[in-house]
This record gives structure tokens, sequence and C-alpha cells, in this order.
């Protein structure tokens, strides 16, 4: 009977290895599955650290790019309010030379008609003064006929 219980134990034990020595290469599969995925996470880690480095250079970047272009456009609005006021002044001076060759155009319109008119006084100043000279020099011939004429009676 003892040796019915030797090899009951022993089955017993038999069973225990096997069932630990199975347990010990689903705990070893388990263990190289588990390190395999910590040198998976570990890679993506040390991708997602250097894409991490990667876009902290790029966000500088653009952030340096940015206080760049934000200057920039400081400067072109100040470039901008500036040419509108002097655009403003053009356009002030403009008017007001507009106004003034107005103004001119008018007068010399006016000196036109006038100088215009005093043409046309002094043609027939000039006529009036051909006619006299004619009248004159007939009157003129005249007179040194009767002249003549009174000369020879005496």
């Amino acid at each position: 009977m003892e040796k019915l219980a030797v090899e009951q134990e022993n089955r017993n034990l038999r069973d225990s290895n096997f069932e630990l020595q199975s347990k010990a290469r689903a705990a070893e599969t388990q263990a190289k599955r588990m390190s395999t995925e910590v040198a998976d996470k570990d890679r993506q880690l040390r991708i997602m650290t250097d894409q991490n480095a990667e876009l902290l250079r790029l966000l500088e970047s653009e952030e340096a790019v940015t206080v760049k272009l934000q200057s920039e456009v400081a400067e072109l609005r100040a470039e901008l309010d500036e040419l509108r006021q002097k655009h403003s002044a053009l356009v002030i001076t403009a008017r007001t030379h507009e106004e003034l060759a107005t103004k001119a155009a008018r007068e010399g319109q006016l000196r036109a008609e006038e100088i215009r008119l005093l043409r046309a006084e002094t043609e027939q100043l000039k006529q009036q003064n051909a006619e006299l000279k004619m009248k004159t020099q007939v009157e003129v011939e005249a007179l040194q006929e009767q002249l003549r004429v009174r000369k020879e009676k005496q």
C-alpha cells in the first residue's frame, strides 16, 4: 500500500511538475511577449520623443517667424497710415489747385472776353479815326482849295 501511496504521490508530483512546467513556459512566453511589447513601446517612445522634439523645434521656428511677421505688419501699418495721411494731404492740395485752376480759367475767359471787346472797340476807333482822317483830309483839301481860290481872287 505504501507503494501505491508512493506511486500516487509520484503521480501527483509529476502532475504538479507538469503543471508548473506549463505555467513556467506560459510565464516565459508571456515574459518574452511583454519584453517585445516593452521594446516596441520603448521604440515608439523614442520615435514620439524625436517627433515631439522636431515639433517643438518647428513651433519655435514658427513663433520666431510669427514675431518677425508681426513686426513687419506693424511697420506696414505705420507706413500705410503715413501714406493715408499723405494721400489726404495730396487730395486737399489737389482740390485747392483744382479750385484755383477753375478760378484762373474763369478769370482767363473773362480777360479773353474783355480783350475781344477791347479789340473790337480798338478796331471801331481805328475805323472812326481813319474816317476822321479822310474827312479831315477832305476838309483840309477843301480849305486849301478855298484858300487858293481866295488868293487868286486877291
